[in-house]
């Protein structure tokens, strides 16, 4: 089992048992509430964290509170792992079953890992490839054109599709 499926498998029973709330079953406005309010939650902890490192370029004390800063790091983790349990039934959904993906704690935390190793392999190429972040935006939306309706869709057998038209012309292709 991977520390992140063992983080957030953690999290979640940490939700379910000691706030008697399961992030995985809420209604889109409960989602919306919690994703917002763990957001605003998140921003906190990383400015409290930003209070025990000497970042101010106009100070004189250029200093780091180490365990301090972690633990800071740490509520803020926590909140980072609440909005990714909470985003998990909004993610994405089987176009032929209707079933969604991810179906459990241990299928989303296997595709949030699926999901940042693709997109650190595009990191990488776009910077092997001299990414300059202007050039390869749509100039309408700013959105990468490559990402153009961005979506990832998840078949359940392990394979990313990064938009809904990729997904459809290999479902037609295959079916």
């Amino acid at each position: 089992m991977s520390d992140l499926k063992r983080m957030l498998i953690t999290q979640h029973t940490l939700q379910r048992e000691a706030f008697k709330n399961d992030p995985t079953l809420m209604t889109t406005e409960e989602a919306i509430e919690f994703i917002h309010w763990n957001v605003t939650a998140l921003v906190d902890e990383l400015h409290e964290m930003l209070g025990e490192i000497g970042w101010k370029p106009w100070a004189s004390s250029k200093h780091i509170h180490g365990p301090r800063a972690a633990k800071e790091m740490i509520d803020a983790w926590h909140f980072f792992m609440n909005i990714m349990l909470a985003l998990g039934p909004f993610i994405s959904q089987d176009m032929m079953t209707g079933q969604k993906f991810p179906a459990n704690v241990s299928e989303l935390a296997d595709w949030w890992e699926m999901a940042y190793n693709a997109k650190k392999r595009v990191n990488e190429e776009r910077q092997a490839q001299g990414y300059d972040g202007v050039s390869t935006k749509c100039p309408g939306c700013k959105r990468e054109m490559s990402e153009t309706n961005p979506m990832i869709w998840y078949t359940g057998d392990g394979v990313i599709y990064h938009t809904q038209e990729c997904y459809e012309e290999w479902s037609s292709n295959n079916g």
